[in-house]
Formats: C-alpha cells, sequence, structure tokens
C-alpha cells in the first residue's frame, strides 16, 4: 500500500482532480462500505490480502474471488479495495420512469496509471439484467459491458466505471495462481544449483516430459523444488493453458521457446498421419501455394492439375500435394471429414434407443452377407427392401463417411409433431400455470384448470383438454414450481447438485489443505462425569476435515456447546499435528465462525474463510457425511449411545441410555484418536478408490509440502489461538494494569512509564482467567490477576456463570449494576455450591484430563498399502517435520 508521500506523488503523476482526490482519500480512509453475506448459492468469504495488509471481503466465490486473485497477483494494481463508497446512480426505467438508488460497487481499484470503480457480475447475470433494463446495463458495439448512470457518477470525479464480466476470467490460469500463490509469497525459497541441474537434465533428456513423470523420476529434487523453480522462470509450464493439478497432462520445458519447438514438431507428427484420402479436393477450388494463387483444373488418378492466374498449368502427384499440405506451404485445402458431420452423427448415436441400433445391426447382417432370395424369403425381407438398404449404406458412407449411421431408422421423427392448441390459447395456459397455479396458495391442478376454462369460454378461445394441461404443467422446472408454491426449504432437494464450490477450484482441491471443512455435532451417546458416575450428558465434538483426502486433521471433544473455543481448539491441535493450517476454510453461518477471535487468526495466518449459503447442506456434504459414518461405524457400537432415543416415546426407564453410560471423556477422547487413526484413515473411501491415509501422502507428494505454509507449535501460536477482547485492546490504566472481562491483570512491565496509558493487543486464557497476555514491546507478556490465588483454575464459562448469578441477585438495578473483580471473589465462595457451577467446574475438569496431548502421527501409511510404483512419490511426514525442525 502507498504512504501518503506516495500517494501525493501518485495523484501529481496521473493529474487527479482535487475532487477526484477526495474521494480517493474517502475511500482509503474508510471501513467496507457493507459486510457481504452468502444468499441462495453464492458462497462469501473473506480472502487475506498481504498487498493490502487486510482481509478482503467477497461476495461470490465464482466472480468476485476470481477477481480479487487476479489483483492481488497483478503488478500494475497498487491498491484495490472492496464494497467502497455506496454512489446514488439515476437511470430511465423500462416505463421511462426516473429510478434513483443507493448503489455499492464491488471494488474500487488503483493502478499505476488510473483509478476505477468496477463491478463483477456473471455473464449470464448482465444478459438478464439488460434485457430486463438496458438503461443500466447494456454491451456496447466493441462487446463491452457498460452501467451508463454509474459511469456518469464517476466522471464528476473525473475517474472512471467498468462493468466486467465472469467471461473475462481464465479459469485454468486462476486455478494455476492459486495452486501456486504460496511460493509466490516464498519470497525466502532457495534451491541448489545441483538440483537445477538434475532438473535441466531431466526435461531435456524426455522432451515434453509430464509434471507426474518428472516428479517420478526426481533422485535430489521434490515437487516444492520444481514449484519454487518454476515461479523463478527456471523452467516453464504454460499456466494460462495447463491445469498444474492435472499432473499427467502437464507438460514441462526449459523455457517457452522449447515449449513451442515442441509442439511444432508435435503437430507436424499429427500432420503425418493424413493422407491424401483424407484431403477435400474439388475442380476450381482455390488455393495459395507460398504466396501464389493456384487453382484445381483437374483430379486424375494419379496427378493434380493446377492453374494459376497468367494460364500456367502444372502436374502435380497426389504425394506431393500431400506432402506440401502436411508441411504448410499449400494452404486452403481442407480436411475431408467436416465437423458439422462429425457433429451429426454423434446426435444420431445419442439420439437412438438400443432397439433401433439392433434393427440396424440387422439390416448391416443382411447386406454384410448378401442373401440369396430363398435365406431373404425366409427371413420376411423382399429384395426391393434389401436394395433400399444398399442405396441408404451408400448414401451414409457417401454423406458420413460411415453407411451404419444411415441404417439405423428414424420412425420416431415421423408424423405432424406441430402443436394444434393456437398461440393464444398456449399464452393463456403458461400464464395460468405461473400465476394461478405456482404460488403459495397451492391450488390444485383442477382447480386451475376449471378458471382456464371459463377464462377460454369467455375469450372464444379453444380450450386444451386437462390431460394436456397436466403436460405442461409437469414440463415446468420441478425446483421453481415447488419454490413458489412450498417454499425454499422444500424446493432445496430439486435442485440441480452442484459438483463444485466454485468455478475456480473442484469440490474437493488439488490437493491436501487447500480446502477443509470445520463443523462442529452432537454425538450420540451418554458421557459420565469421571467424579461422578451418577451424572451424564452427551458430547459434542468439532471435527477438521481435508476435503481432498477426507483425512481428518484434527478433533476436539467436549461437553460445552459449540463456541469459539472449539475452534481455536481444533485448529490447535491441527497445528501441533501437522505444522499448518489449511488455505481456505469452509464454514456456515454459525455466530462462532464469525467471532473476532477466529477472524483474527485466520487472517494472521493467512486463511481464506468461505461461507456456505444458509439451507444449503450440500455444501458440506463432506464433513456431514463424516457425522453419520462416525455415528454409525464407531458410536453406535459403543455401550451408553442414544440411538434409541430417535423414538423418544417408546424408550422407558429401563433401556434409557443414562443408565448404561460408562463412558467417561478421557477415556472416549482415546477411542476417538484410536478409531480415526487406525480404522477411519486405513478404510478404502468409495469416493477416493484409496484411503484417505494413501490420498493424503500420495498428494503431498505432488502438490508439494509447501514450507512456506509450516507454523511452528510453540508459545507465540499458542497464544494466537486464545481469544481477546472484542476490541482487541485494553489501556494500561497506571497502578491497575489492563482490565479484561472485569478483572484487573498486571505485569511489572507496567510501571514503565513510555507504556503507561497506551492501548496494548490482549489475550486471555479461557480455561484459566487468573492469567492473561498482553504484547508490549515487541512481545506477549504473562499476566497476573489481582486475586490470582481465587481465580487459578477458574475457566471462562464458570465467570460467566457467576456473572450472571451475580446479576439475577441484583435485579433491581441490574442495567446500572457495574460487576468489578472484588464483587466476583467475594461470591466465589458463596456460589462454590451452586448446582450448575459445579456441574460446569466438572465438566472443564474432564475437558482438561481429555487435552493431554496424544503424540502427532507421523508415519501414518502401512507397509504394504500403497502400489510400489507410487512409493517412490511419497514423502514421509516424518522427512517434513525434520524439515521444520532444521528451518
Amino acid at each position: 500500500m502507498m504512504d501518503e508521500i506516495q500517494f501525493e506523488s501518485w495523484c501529481r503523476k496521473n493529474n487527479i482532480s482535487n475532487k477526484g482526490r477526495s474521494i480517493i482519500e474517502q475511500i482509503r480512509l474508510s471501513e467496507p462500505a457493507r459486510s457481504v453475506s452468502s444468499r441462495n448459492n453464492n458462497v462469501s468469504g473473506r480472502y487475506p490480502s498481504r498487498k493490502m495488509g487486510v482481509t478482503i471481503q467477497f461476495e461470490s466465490s465464482t466472480v468476485e474471488f476470481p477477481a480479487i486473485y487476479m489483483m492481488e497477483h497483478d503488478n500494475e494494481v497498487i491498491e484495490y479495495y472492496d464494497q467502497p463508497n455506496s454512489m446514488k446512480i439515476n437511470y430511465l426505467n423500462q416505463k421511462q420512469k426516473n429510478i434513483g438508488i443507493i448503489y455499492t460497487p464491488d471494488f474500487f481499484v488503483i493502478k499505476d496509471d488510473t483509478a476505477f470503480w468496477e463491478e463483477w457480475k456473471s455473464e449470464e447475470e448482465l444478459i438478464a439484467l439488460s434485457s430486463k433494463n438496458p438503461n443500466r446495463y447494456y454491451k456496447d458495439s466493441k462487446g463491452n459491458w457498460r452501467c451508463p448512470p454509474a459511469e456518469e457518477y464517476a466522471s464528476q470525479f473525473d475517474l472512471k466505471f467498468y462493468v466486467r464480466s465472469s467471461k473475462e476470467i481464465n479459469i485454468t490460469l486462476l486455478r494455476n495462481l492459486h495452486f501456486l500463490e504460496d511460493y509466490m509469497l516464498d519470497t525466502d525459497a532457495t534451491v541448489s544449483d545441483e538440483i537445477i541441474y538434475e532438473v535441466n537434465r531431466k526435461i531435456t533428456e524426455y522432451s515434453g516430459i509430464s509434471l507426474f513423470n518428472l516428479i517420478k523420476r526426481g533422485q535430489k529434487f521434490k515437487a516444492d523444488d520444481l514449484y519454487s523453480l518454476l515461479i523463478q522462470d527456471y523452467i516453464y509450464i504454460d499456466i494460462e493453458k495447463y491445469n498444474l493439478a492435472n499432473y499427467q497432462e502437464t507438460p514441462v520445458f526449459l523455457n517457452k521457446e522449447h515449449a513451442k519447438t515442441y509442439q511444432k514438431a508435435s503437430e507436424n507428427s499429427r500432420n503425418d498421419s493424413y493422407g491424401f484420402e483424407s484431403l477435400d479436393l474439388k475442380v476450381g477450388e482455390k488455393i495459395s501455394w507460398e504466396g501464389q494463387k493456384w487453382a484445381i483444373a483437374n483430379l486424375g488418378i494419379e496427378n493434380i492439375a493446377l492453374i494459376n492466374e497468367e494460364k500456367s498449368l502444372i502436374e502435380l502427384s497426389k504425394t506431393v500435394i500431400t506432402d506440401l499440405f502436411k508441411s504448410g506451404k499449400i494452404s486452403g485445402i481442407n480436411l475431408l471429414k467436416e465437423r458439422s458431420a462429425s457433429q451429426e452423427v454423434t446426435k444420431i448415436l445419442l439420439e437412438a434407443s438400443p432397439e433401433q441400433l439392433n434393427i440396424a445391426r440387422e439390416r448391416l447382417e443382411a447386406i454384410k452377407y448378401d442373401l440369396d432370395r430363398r435365406n431373404v424369403d425366409g427371413n420376411g425381407v423382399s429384395q426391393r427392401t434389401l436394395a433400399e438398404w444398399k442405396r441408404l449404406y451408400r448414401y451414409g458412407e457417401e454423406l458420413y463417411g460411415n453407411g451404419y449411421i444411415t441404417l439405423i431408422p428414424q420412425i420416431h421423427k415421423r408424423g405432424n409433431r406441430k402443436n394444434k392448441l393456437p398461440i393464444e390459447t398456449l399464452d393463456l395456459v403458461k400464464k395460468f400455470i405461473e400465476e394461478e397455479y405456482e404460488n403459495i396458495k397451492q391450488k390444485s391442478r383442477r382447480v386451475v384448470y376449471g378458471s382456464l376454462l371459463n377464462k377460454c369460454e369467455l375469450l372464444g378461445l379453444v380450450a386444451p383438454s386437462y390431460k394436456t394441461f397436466c403436460k405442461y404443467v409437469k414440463e415446468r422446472p420441478k425446483e421453481e414450481l415447488v419454490r413458489k408454491r412450498k417454499g425454499q426449504r422444500v424446493a432445496y432437494k430439486h435442485e440441480a447438485f452442484y459438483w463444485a464450490l466454485d468455478q475456480t477450484t473442484p469440490r474437493h482441491g488439488d490437493r491436501p489443505f487447500e480446502i477443509c471443512h470445520i463443523d462442529h455435532t452432537e454425538l450420540d451417546i451418554e458421557v459420565v462425569f469421571s467424579s461422578s458416575e451418577k451424572k451424564s450428558s452427551r458430547p459434542y465434538i468439532t471435527f477438521l476435515v481435508d476435503a481432498y483426502s477426507r483425512k481428518i486433521l484434527a478433533h476436539y471433544l467436549t461437553f460445552d456447546s459449540p463456541s469459539y473455543r472449539s475452534i481455536m481448539m481444533v485448529l490447535r491441535e491441527c497445528v501441533r499435528k501437522h505444522s499448518r493450517l489449511p488455505q481456505t476454510l469452509i464454514v456456515d453461518g454459525g455466530k462462532e465462525f464469525q467471532s473476532t477471535y477466529f477472524e483474527t487468526l485466520l487472517a494472521t495466518y493467512e486463511c481464506t474463510k468461505k461461507l456456505r449459503p444458509a439451507i444449503k447442506p450440500r455444501y458440506g456434504s463432506v464433513i456431514e457425511r463424516l457425522f453419520g459414518t462416525a455415528n454409525t461405524t464407531f458410536i453406535h457400537n459403543l455401550q451408553g449411545h442414544t440411538k434409541i432415543m430417535k423414538n423418544v416415546r417408546q424408550v422407558t426407564k429401563d433401556v434409557n441410555p443414562k443408565r448404561y453410560a460408562i463412558w467417561n471423556l478421557v477415556d472416549l477422547n482415546k477411542e476417538v484418536h484410536r478409531w480415526t487413526s487406525e480404522v477411519y484413515h486405513n478404510l478404502e473411501h468409495p469416493a477416493l478408490g484409496e484411503t484417505p491415509n494413501e490420498a493424503f501422502q500420495i498428494g503431498i507428494a505432488l502438490g508439494g509440502t509447501r514450507p512456506y505454509r509450516l507454523i511452528r507449535y510453540d508459545d507465540v501460536f499458542k497464544i494466537m489461538t486464545l481469544p481477546t477482547t472484542g476490541r482487541g485492546c485494553a489501556k494500561v490504566q497506571i497502578g491497575m494494569g489492563v482490565k479484561i472481562n472485569y478483572i484487573y491483570y498486571w505485569s511489572d512491565i507496567f510501571k514503565d512509564s513510555s507504556v503507561e496509558e497506551t492501548r496494548v493487543p490482549v489475550r486471555f486464557d479461557p480455561f484459566d482467567i487468573g492469567i492473561a497476555y498482553v504484547f508490549v514491546k515487541g512481545k506477549w507478556i504473562q499476566c497476573i490477576s489481582q486475586y490470582y490465588t481465587l481465580f487459578k483454575g477458574r475457566t471462562e464459562n464458570e465467570l460467566k456463570i457467576i456473572s450472571a448469578e451475580i446479576r439475577k441477585k441484583h435485579v433491581t438495578h441490574s442495567k446500572t449494576f457495574n460487576i468489578n473483580a472484588k464483587l466476583i471473589a467475594s461470591y466465589i465462595n458463596e456460589m462454590d455450591n451452586l448446582e450448575k457451577l459445579k456441574t460446569q467446574r466438572i465438566k472443564d475438569g474432564n475437558l482438561k484430563e481429555s487435552l493431554k496431548e496424544v503424540k502427532p502421527e507421523k508415519n501414518l501409511v502401512k507397509k504394504n498399502t500403497i502400489d510400489e510404483s507410487v512409493k517412490e512419490l511419497v514423502y514421509s511426514e516424518l522427512d517434513m517435520f525434520d524439515l521444520f525442525e532444521e528451518c
């Protein structure tokens, strides 16, 4: 981003007017004008921009998110801002009435030589909007989309406004930028000369070698080295044409010239397969031979005669003509098999039923063996019919190059298939279906048909039959019909199943850690408290799942309802086990996923958050299926499971799961660890065709370990996963320290006069309110609460219960009543016998026991579980951890 001096220089360089400078300064200093959200099928989210130093909002992962990616990696873009200032635009609607609306563009972009607003929409949406009102959106003669009222607003500041379409997005390039982003950001990455030499030798030795084979043949280099060399221009891949994730189809070259040479040689090799009979030559056809114009004068048996404009005649053999065509010296000759004919053949074959294809086969057999009269008569086929079949066969060979195609019977196309009803009646039927049948009143078809008959009689129109009316109702889009009659939720099951979260990324990603899902569920089991086996409760589990391999990266088991604590702890567990966080996290609309703590953590470690649309469970099907698998294959086999509680009216005291609960949180957590590592990860997944462990290890080998993404599991990271306050900072008050959640915390560093009266970042431990952390002078400092001995070991949940009870006791003046640490301390002993406080202490005690660290799994692939040819690609996680420790 530019500082004030750089901005001043940019304005002078581009002759920005005072008005323009004022509005740009306002945009640069303001927060986004609105917050985005997920609606219908759009996936919104936040992208942590390194260029801007903040998270950038996007409302559509198929249009706006790709736009952000392109601006982030466009060297000409200096700054870009999401949801900039709102503007009032005016335009005439279709009734020529003046319309004024408050409108917020998607982005404001500052480039080296210009600045402008941008609105991004899908091509389909722009076409629909332009047909509805061309005065707001239209496509000009150059094929560019325009918005005149917004352009008029921008012109008063001597700035521009552009409408951008999804059609402009190169999906392949965008996916590759996403794939290579970690290596673009890793500016410290270096590759040794020895590795560069070996890579160049392999590419030279195997010209046009695929990325997969290059990785497989590498002895001293791995995938990470290749991607770093690609970013540093030591090797070349056409990232606008080839998708890097298709490892076996992506060729690798030394440079761009090497790629062009190989491509030209490949094209010549393909052309060698063409013979003379493949060329479409006709007498009188004009051709160009090395720049001179000739015409075909005669097609002989062995030679062809050519004549030029000076009436000079020359004969060339068919072999010479073919060679000249292959070398490109003759142009104007086409291949015989036209694409349209090929498409027609494909259409006929796709429309033919098995019975029609069988008839064509029988006809072909009759022609092939040329049956004698006795056999033909015996089969009931006359010589006249056989002659007709031969004629059709010859016609097919001449037209399509395949006589079998014209032997396929076309009986289904016979007859007059035009609609017998007048157009006025058809329009009336459509109107009644849309207005009378497809509405929330849910009228029956019979009632709507009766109204239609009355209307037809009144207008003197021919009325359709009830059967015809029902046919037109059935032809209506099912999802739209159900949505209008019964609402969005009922219509959801009729929606088309979208196999992609967005256009730019496959639904399950290109590699491990690219896309991960995080969510919670309540397990179907009663779990007893360790200190009291008479009481039990159903626990909640939070899963973090890798979408590419279906591997469970981490889980967190607790008695408490889902909250930001569950998310923080499962992400902490992920870093402890794998030394990294996901690149993109898919979450639902839960409040815990909108918390300041969660957003801050993701922004700090450059993770993109994508929000699933509400009431759209298919977008989270990866983790939703895991919940069902965990319950059916694991939990329902344990004593105390609550499967029977689905029919709660049939449950008696004798079979109540609470009577048979024997598992405590600590033991259950150990079993979950064992089930995931020994069972779930080693079972073949039906969608993958391999186990999650195999998919994960092979994905890491091909996609790279990505050292840039590695995170140290140290005290700094642990503190970053602790929650902060709503503002994130607190003021250091002289002699008191910082105040967090009613409580003052103190450290001797606060005695420093340069620290007093300053606002410092703060964090607190939700499992121990006796301590907190502040960021002072470049490091995190631990602080102690003023009643440390009393608060030590108390959790944030206990603090909430205590404060709620205090407010309840002082309900008469609760609006003006302030809770402080002294009041909390005085009530703690008094409230220790409070039942819900005791229950919370038991829950938290069980949770602390279950959180005792389990050693990270380092070698997850069992011997003989992966084919030997693939084993060469697999990097053991032990190597990755050793590399990380060396760094």
